[in-house]
């Protein structure tokens, strides 16, 4: 898969979720973090811990364009994690 432009928000979680369906050991690492930190973590820390999680791997990825921009990806989580569903 060709890289996908990190300049927008939502340009920055697909290719995180491309890279977990391409990278077995990376989806398990990231549901490790989400299992075990689910029963223990208030809202706010299990969100901080998945956004560094998912900014590293960001990092990692072969990219065009990285911003900096982990509050962003904080603040959709934050949306997503407190929407009913």
């Amino acid at each position: 898969m060709s890289p996908r432009p990190l300049t927008t928000t939502l340009g920055r979680l697909l290719a995180f979720r491309d890279h977990l369906q391409e990278d077995a050991d990376a989806r398990a690492a990231y549901t490790k973090i989400k299992v075990d930190l689910a029963p223990r973590a208030d809202a706010d820390g299990y969100l901080q811990a998945k956004t560094a999680f998912i900014e590293a791997t960001l990092a990692g990825i072969d990219v065009l364009d990285l911003p900096s921009s982990a509050d962003a990806a904080l603040q959709v989580q934050q949306q997503a994690f407190r929407e009913p569903r």
